[in-house]
């Protein structure tokens, strides 16, 4: 991963972090310079790893400025990898469990594709967060808006196969045509030959019907 230069780093922080932050503009300019030294901005090779499972304290707040990624996890019970969460352009990467509660971090994050993330520390984010209280409530909504998803998520993953890839593209309608369908099955809990073969099946019903629906 390299990282780049002076110029890209300001350009980032003060044009799409701090707007995301919801800091004001006057005060910009100043957070900018502050957190020049912090930042970290990494372009991506395709499928390349941009953190594993570790120390809440080692973990990171990363922000896709350009690309895809997405994160996922080794079950407990089964050891297989599942699909987490899928992250597209100016989506923040927060594991708030580990930043409030100090969780260890278990997810694996990975650029689908060349991509460009930017990254900010835990400690630096809390130094930052102790200055401006318009980034504590950006966090905590943050915290509130992953705890809906991991709802929602846990929920499709316990619909029937066709249901549950049909609500997955429904949130995800380019992802098929951005990844493998490998990574796809990842994010339906299921196997790729499984998530291939319920896929095909939908798309046949699909054309019957319509094929039926012509018939005079």
């Amino acid at each position: 991963m390299n990282t780049n230069s002076a110029s890209e780093l300001y350009t980032a922080i003060r044009d799409t972090l701090l707007p995301l932050f919801d800091l004001p503009e006057p005060r910009r300019a100043q957070v900018t310079e502050e957190l020049l030294p912090r930042v970290k901005i990494y372009h991506t090779t395709q499928y390349q790893l941009l953190e594993e499972p570790g120390a809440a304290e080692e973990g990171q707040f990363m922000l896709v400025l350009q690309g895809l990624v997405d994160s996922y996890y080794r079950c407990g019970f089964t050891d297989k990898l599942w699909g987490r969460h899928v992250y597209y352009r100016n989506d923040p990467i927060f594991a708030p469990e580990s930043y409030y509660r100090g969780e260890a971090r278990t997810d694996y994050i990975r650029a689908l594709e060349p991509s460009t993330v930017l990254s900010l520390s835990f400690a630096s984010l809390r130094a930052l967060e102790e200055w401006h209280q318009e980034l504590n409530a950006k966090l905590q909504l943050l915290r509130s808006q992953n705890t809906r998803y991991l709802l929602e998520y846990n929920l499709r993953n316990t619909l029937p196969a066709d249901a549950r890839i049909r609500a997955f593209l429904a949130q995800h309608p380019t992802l098929p045509h951005r990844t493998t369908a490998e990574v796809c099955a990842m994010h339906n809990h299921m196997s790729r030959y499984w998530y291939s073969r319920t896929v095909k099946n939908m798309t046949s019903n699909k054309s019957s019907q319509v094929g039926e629906c012509n018939v005079d």
